[in-house]
């Protein structure tokens, strides 16, 4: 989870995106053709390069920056996503936020 979160960091200051947003760290757990993500969405018959493309999508809609270089702020709702990963890991009894916390928090919070 830490580096799919680094590595969505880095695309959004890439781009100068002045937030890290839920599309952000999909497009970064979905990359991985042999990924938890991708694994999973395969496995319900979902195509994991169409959603990457429906995530490029939005990504180019984010608000950016001009100027010197910023680091982005986490949006208020991947917040949200966060806090119900932790607390599913937290009723599952484990010390830390893993993918499979995270792939369940994006499914509520989606309801």
């Amino acid at each position: 989870v830490a580096a799919a979160f680094q590595e969505a960091a880095e695309v959004a200051q890439n781009q100068r995106h002045t937030e890290v947003t839920e599309s952000h760290i999909l497009q970064s757990l979905f990359s991985d053709p042999n990924g938890y993500f991708s694994t999973f969405a395969t496995s319900v018959q979902l195509q994991p390069q169409e959603l990457l493309r429906l995530l490029e999508k939005t990504i180019k809609k984010t608000p950016t920056y001009e100027g010197g270089v910023k680091e982005p702020s986490i949006s208020s709702s991947l917040q949200s996503v966060l806090q119900e990963a932790q607390l599913i890991a937290k009723k599952w009894n484990d010390t830390y936020v893993a993918l499979d916390h995270l792939l369940l928090a994006f499914w509520s919070k989606g309801k």
